[in-house]
């Protein structure tokens, strides 16, 4: 056997190690090893029915670390969600889900949460429980506020707040030493605090199309602003 042969066997052997680790259906998943199911993609659309009882399956995969629910039929999180507790990943866009359940808090392995384009009005408090999270994506929502202990988040790099109906940035956001990227455009703030330049990481804030008068001068200077 010479060596493209044996990469060729290598590589096909990673493809199906891979693709056995993702799923998109709950049908799909169950014929699966339990503890192969890593990620799971489920879609619901026109076409596909919203059924959240079906979700009490997720305790059969306890290695669960992606999750993605997408689709205006998705109108809630099912309570089983939070007990995954090895979840790093969660994807709820273009969903029709207004709140999300304080049990958000319960996630605490999770990296990523991306709440895009949902119909959400509010976060919960407890969602600064979740201090190993980096990414963190709720634009294109309706809210209009965030919680006070926003530093809790200790290892947020990216929080994108694009196009909701903020009026003010929460000074404590001025504390996550370790963000890099704060998009707030399209909101209703008029002032931003002077905290951000003491931010050691961060790479750009953006907050066009506010009703901000004044950028601090220390702020402009950093070339970090678009406005």
């Amino acid at each position: 056997m010479n060596w493209l042969s044996i990469l060729l066997l290598i590589s096909l052997s990673y493809s199906h190690t891979m693709a056995q680790t993702s799923f998109y259906s709950f049908k799909e998943a169950l014929k699966a090893n339990p503890d192969s199911v890593l990620v799971l993609h489920l879609d619901f659309y026109e076409q596909e029915k919203f059924k959240p009882n079906k979700f009490k399956l997720l305790s059969k995969w306890p290695n669960l670390k992606q999750l993605d629910l997408q689709g205006e039929n998705v109108s809630c999180l099912p309570c089983p969600i939070f007990s995954l507790t090895q979840l790093e990943k969660l994807t709820i866009r273009k969903t029709t889900i207004k709140q999300l359940s304080p049990l958000i808090g319960n996630l605490r392995n999770l990296k990523y949460l991306n709440a895009e384009g949902a119909q959400l009005d509010s976060i919960p408090h407890s969602i600064t429980k979740l201090s190993k999270l980096e990414h963190l994506v709720l634009s294109q929502n309706k809210i209009l506020s965030l919680p006070s202990d926003f530093e809790q988040l200790t290892n947020l790099k990216t929080l994108n707040l694009w196009f909701n109906q903020l009026n003010t940035i929460p000074a404590s956001i001025a504390k996550l030493k370790k963000l890099e990227t704060l998009i707030l455009s399209n909101n209703k703030i008029t002032t931003i605090p002077k905290g951000f330049i003491q931010l050691p990481h961060l790479k750009l804030i953006d907050v066009r199309h506010n009703k901000i008068e004044d950028i601090p001068q220390e702020l402009k200077a950093t070339n970090k602003v678009k406005y």
